[in-house]
């Protein structure tokens, strides 16, 4: 089956590549050709007109000048185009969804990263594949999350999503909170299928690695998406108190790093502390000492749903003390039990994707 997958664009952020990428495989490899639709947000006519005159207009005053802004933007940041190009079927660049786009799909899927939440979604309903009109062509949100427990969606947003939802021909859900939205938003059920990167194995991401080895150096891996959860100076105590080397870190699309050198640093790290949902899947992937520092903004409900169906909750710590830190990173992990829960999701979601894709119309 030719399928078609609707998620956040691919552009500078290392978990939302890699769940894409994660996606695909595992479509292929149930005999699938999985394509991604390139769906980047672009100003109105009105709003790129409005910001040219007003970059024309400050020009003139070299303190004051700023970037002109593209009606059609694409990616800019060649570590990222470059993993894109080369690990991720797509269409070309698009700037709304319409149903010509998949002509010829016998299956589009909606999910997983935050693609129901309203802050990061400027087209709500084509989220819920809203612009997929031909009946024949089977509907499916796989791991779709809502990126939070808080009822975020207004009045007019349940009203506009409501009939979309309803025609979608099978549901899951990323976090078990959402099974409570999507019951409280459109009276439906839906079950908690794992995020696509949990469905390979380490050695699948391994295989995307370039970067040499640097096991023998032991450092600790930081990968805060918000500054101001912990400084340099800590990180640096905590190597100190921990006898490891050093400590490396990144923020969410550095220039500098690509998608594989990013795997590398989890692959090779001996402690990972993060902020990041995604950061703490690939920590669980690789198998490595980690500690979670619970992010409130960027929506805890899926690291705790994560972490809790993993029997791992205690990794999460709430403010990001230097005393919880250590304390957490000392407690040893059963990798062994870990593993053989998530086989256990790995089979239900695979089946609930397979099941999912039988759902043929006429």
């Amino acid at each position: 089956m030719k399928i078609g997958i609707v998620t956040q664009p691919l552009r500078y952020n290392y978990g939302g590549l890699l769940q894409n990428f994660a996606l695909q495989t595992v479509l292929k490899r149930l005999g699938h050709q999985p394509v991604t639709i390139d769906y980047f947000a672009s100003a109105s006519v009105f709003q790129y007109i409005k910001s040219t005159v007003k970059s024309l207009l400050l020009y003139c005053l070299p303190s004051r000048r700023r970037r002109f802004i593209p009606l059609h933007p694409k990616r800019e940041k060649a570590v990222f185009d470059d993993f894109v190009n080369s690990h991720i079927d797509k269409t070309g660049y698009v700037y709304s969804y319409r149903q010509w786009q998949i002509a010829g799909f016998d299956a589009v899927i909606t999910g997983s990263d935050q693609v129901w939440r309203p802050i990061f979604n400027k087209d709500l309903k084509d989220m819920y594949l809203w612009f997929v009109k031909d009946p024949k062509i089977i509907k499916i949100a796989y791991a779709a999350s809502f990126g939070t427990s808080d009822r975020e969606y207004s009045i007019k947003e349940i009203s506009q999503c409501k009939k979309a939802a309803e025609l979608i021909d099978a549901v899951s859900v990323r976090e078990q909170s959402g099974v409570e939205l999507f019951d409280y938003y459109f009276n439906r059920e839906a079950v908690v299928t794992l995020d696509p990167t949990l469905l390979l194995e380490a050695d699948d991401y391994i295989r995307l690695i370039k970067e040499p080895d640097s096991r023998e150096t032991h450092f600790l891996w930081s990968y805060i998406l918000d500054s101001d959860s912990i400084d340099n100076e800590m990180l640096q105590r905590i190597v100190n108190n921990m006898s490891l080397d050093e400590y490396k870190k990144a923020a969410e699309g550095d220039d500098d790093m690509s998608p594989c050198k990013w795997l590398a640093m989890f692959r090779d790290a001996k402690l990972v502390v993060t902020d990041s949902f995604h950061g703490t899947v690939f920590s669980i992937i690789f198998r490595k000492p980690f500690v979670t520092i619970n992010n409130t903004w960027r929506g805890s409900a899926r690291i705790y749903s994560l972490l809790k169906g993993l029997g791992l909750e205690s990794r999460i710590v709430e403010n990001g003390s230097e005393e919880a830190i250590m304390r957490v990173a000392g407690e040893k992990i059963d990798w062994d039990l870990v593993e053989t829960i998530l086989n256990k999701k790995r089979e239900f979601a695979i089946e609930f994707l397979q099941n999912s894709l039988k759902k043929r119309k006429c």
